[in-house]
């Protein structure tokens, strides 16, 4: 419901179908979808101005991407809050969490299966010469979703079907 508000326009709706999503998911004891719920919560803050407010709660919700081992969502997660420091003028922290994007795909073996690879290309000279930009960190984004999983990794954990 959030995603429909938000594609409509109407931020303040968006934000409280996040809100509720988050409380019914925690009171269902769905943690996993409770942390999406906070992390596309935090997208609408900066989305309706409080970059701030949404910047603090990115950094929250990749760190605890991180401690379930959700390491995908993480990228993503890095990549999202990169974008929004460029936009606010803080290339060096965006530079930074790119890096640890770059360092956690090559890890995961990710940089060989992008679809694109030319995207994380850019990134990776962007970062050796400190000139991220929004829109290589969108290009990347855009890759990462789009990348094959290789076999035995899952890259994004899924609600069991019940």
């Amino acid at each position: 419901i959030g995603a429909v508000e938000r594609e409509l326009g109407d931020y303040a709706a968006s934000s409280e179908a996040y809100r509720r999503a988050m409380d019914l998911f925690e009171e269902l004891n769905v943690a996993t979808e409770a942390l999406r719920a906070r992390w596309s919560s935090a997208k609408m803050s900066m989305a309706h101005g409080d970059a701030v407010s949404g910047i603090q709660q990115l950094y929250e919700v990749r760190g605890e991407l991180e401690g379930k081992g959700m390491q995908g969502e993480r990228v993503l997660a890095s990549l999202d809050l990169a974008e929004a420091l460029t936009l606010l003028g803080d290339r060096a922290e965006a530079t930074k969490i790119c890096r640890e994007v770059i360092a956690c795909l090559d890890q995961m073996d990710q940089a060989e299966t992008l679809t694109n690879m030319a995207a994380l290309a850019l990134l990776r000279e962007a970062t050796a010469r400190d000139a991220v930009t929004p829109r290589m960190i969108v290009e990347t984004r855009q890759e990462v979703r789009r990348r094959p999983a290789p076999k035995g990794v899952q890259l994004f954990l899924m609600a069991p079907d019940f």
